[in-house]
């Protein structure tokens, strides 16, 4: 009897784990959508979840200090690029992986070019 009733507690301690994981990784957003500027670079990622590469700030955007990338994939439709000012507080965010960025793209341009208008985690 005290064997069954060991695990059974087992089966219960492992059930009530893989709920909380599950509940934990719920947590987190998939974009930074009704996030108000003025967060700071940890309340973001405890929103949203780690970045999966940090750039450098957009030349046009001096009020930009840094720049962090949220892809969404690797077959994801979405990567999220969200800038940072010199206090390290959410500015601005937008979704790159869009056709409006694809077409703007012009014959000529680097590969780097291509890299920071779109985002550099699609080309490893």
């Amino acid at each position: 009897m005290t064997r069954h009733i060991n695990h059974s507690r087992r089966i219960h301690h492992a059930m009530f784990t893989v709920a909380c994981s599950t509940m934990f990784v719920a947590c987190h957003s998939y974009s930074p959508q009704g996030m108000a500027p003025g967060l700071s670079k940890v309340q973001v990622q405890a929103h949203i979840g780690p970045a999966t590469a940090s750039h450098a700030p957009p030349a046009d955007r001096p009020q930009v200090a840094s720049r962090l990338e949220f892809a969404r994939g690797p077959m994801g439709k979405h990567t999220y690029m969200l800038d940072f000012d010199a206090q390290g507080r959410l500015f601005d965010w937008e979704q790159v992986l869009t056709e409006a960025r694809f077409f703007k793209v012009e014959p000529g341009w680097s590969q780097a070019q291509v890299q920071v208008w779109l985002a550099p985690i699609l080309f490893g």
